[in-house]
């Protein structure tokens, strides 16, 4: 398929639509290199000019091609082999993506951190602790006092961002692991995938919250902050190479602490509320992870399933448009992440 005339994400969205056209256009090095130029361009026009349209051009591109590798292939598309031109592109815009992430962090931010194992956890943790999204009103206020149920509705769309695919995250990190690390991962990969139990699989638990909330996917096109994108955006690409696994253990390991106590402040306010469901009941009192606790002890919630019925496409409510502004800055502080990185790569090492 020929570039001319379309942008990146029309090209994209076209050969999605066209799966056979895959295997010709890998072996016409014309319209790659044009399709490269294309990646270029608009990295230069996200990155350098500061151009928002690009930048979501950018990373509505990126979650194409992200979205491909956490999906099971259909059927009919088993013999398009995108890989050859798919990785031209991913290559331009992953490095451009990480580049502009990780601008502004030097070794010195995490210099200096103890050698012995429980000594490092102490001082991992205090580290996290001075990130501006440890404690941020957005949990501590705002969702626990103020929220309305469109307002959870809002934010349960952008955790789509990760939730959905976090027990195939923990899955690819496992790969070429030395058994000791990989034991750490599996545990915690078969916590997500509910100790055994199907209906407990953390994934399905978020994907019934969703439904009982009324989320479709004309909320999902409408209400998905360019922000959340990134953030999914970073979190696929640090999962899916290998080269990123030190960073990945950073940055989810991050993302783990950080859950449970982001999340009291509305376990208590839903916890108010009785259950429907028995089983989702005795999840709340689950000390193990709050973060889905919440979200299935939600989805049973009368109250929240009288009120989660907005207009299609309605966001936020207006008087609480400030706190979409909130959520906004709480997921730019996604980049504080990275500062785990080096000394995890350090300790992994050992």
């Amino acid at each position: 398929m020929k570039v001319e005339g379309l942008n990146l994400l029309e090209w994209f969205v076209a050969m999605e639509r066209n799966p056979d056209e895959w295997n010709f256009v890998n072996e016409d090095f014309d319209i790659r290199r044009n399709v490269n130029q294309l990646a270029r361009l608009l990295v230069h026009d996200a990155y350098v000019n500061k151009n928002q349209d690009a930048l979501a051009t950018l990373h509505e591109c990126l979650a194409i091609i992200y979205r491909n590798e956490f999906e099971c292939t259909r059927i009919e598309q088993v013999n398009a082999d995108r890989r050859p031109i798919v990785s031209d592109v991913q290559s331009v815009l992953e490095g451009a993506m990480l580049q502009y992430e990780m601008q502004g962090l030097s070794d010195a931010d995490v210099s200096g951190f103890p050698a012995n194992g429980k000594e490092y956890v102490k001082w991992l943790k205090k580290l996290v602790s001075k990130s501006p999204s440890s404690v941020h009103p957005f949990y501590t206020h705002f969702l626990s006092e103020e929220a309305t149920a469109t307002d959870v509705k809002y934010y349960l769309i952008q955790e789509t961002n990760l939730d959905p695919k976090f027990d195939d995250i923990q899955a690819f990190m496992q790969i070429g692991l030395p058994v000791g690390q990989k034991l750490e991962l599996a545990k915690n990969y078969f916590d997500e995938m509910g100790n055994g139990v199907e209906a407990d699989v953390h994934s399905r638990m978020f994907a019934q919250t969703l439904r009982a909330t009324g989320v479709d996917d004309s909320d999902m096109s409408s209400a998905m902050l360019l922000q959340s994108i990134v953030s999914g955006n970073v979190s696929s690409c640090l999962a899916l190479s290998r080269r990123h696994y030190f960073k990945a253990v950073g940055y989810f390991g991050v993302t783990e602490y950080l859950a449970p106590r982001r999340h009291i402040g509305a376990f208590v306010e839903f916890s108010r509320f009785p259950s429907r469901d028995p089983r989702r009941a005795r999840c709340v009192i689950n000390p193990v992870d709050n973060c889905y606790c919440y979200k299935a002890f939600q989805a049973s919630n009368p109250r929240a399933l009288s009120l989660l019925h907005g207009p299609t496409g309605q966001s936020k409510p207006t008087e609480h448009e400030g706190y979409r502004h909130e959520l906004q800055s709480l997921l730019r502080h996604r980049r504080f992440r990275y500062l785990c990185h080096r000394s995890a790569a350090s300790q992994c090492q050992r």
